[in-house]
């Protein structure tokens, strides 16, 4: 049980001797600083980003062909983990790993270049074919 907060203590307000800061609200400090609140604060201008979003499809990666790279699922060696593999054809490491990364945002999932597959944790075999569709 903590202590009991006597009536009296709950209605005081913090104040100061001589009548100081503490003793006064924070808009009437502002206005007496000479500012005042204005109706509404200006919006920065949109940002222009030239970067795909996960919804846009990134036209430098080659989606026709990772379309028709091999999926499966799997879950052996990887602590009862499901995750969606895919092997890697004709494509150098670079282009993998940025494959890889726009899978990853795109499925909402992490994603991983591991020797020759491209690692997505969780199951997406099914949405997997359906997002490659909406890339080309």
């Amino acid at each position: 049980m903590g202590k009991k907060r006597r009536a009296r203590d709950a209605d005081k307000q913090p104040t100061t001797p001589d009548g100081g800061p503490l003793s006064q609200g924070l808009g009437a400090l502002l206005r007496a600083q000479g500012l005042t609140p204005s109706a509404q604060p200006e919006a920065p201008p949109p940002k222009q980003t030239s970067a795909p979003t996960a919804d846009s499809p990134d036209t430098t990666l080659p989606w026709s062909r990772v379309a028709g790279w091999p999926a499966r699922r799997e879950r052996k060696g990887r602590k009862g983990k499901t995750v969606t593999c895919i092997a890697v054809r004709d494509t150098d490491r670079t282009t993998a790993e940025a494959i890889a990364r726009a899978l990853g945002k795109g499925l909402g999932c992490r994603a991983f270049l591991e020797e020759n597959e491209i690692v997505l944790q969780g199951d997406h075999t099914d949405a997997l074919p359906a997002w490659l569709a909406r890339q080309h």
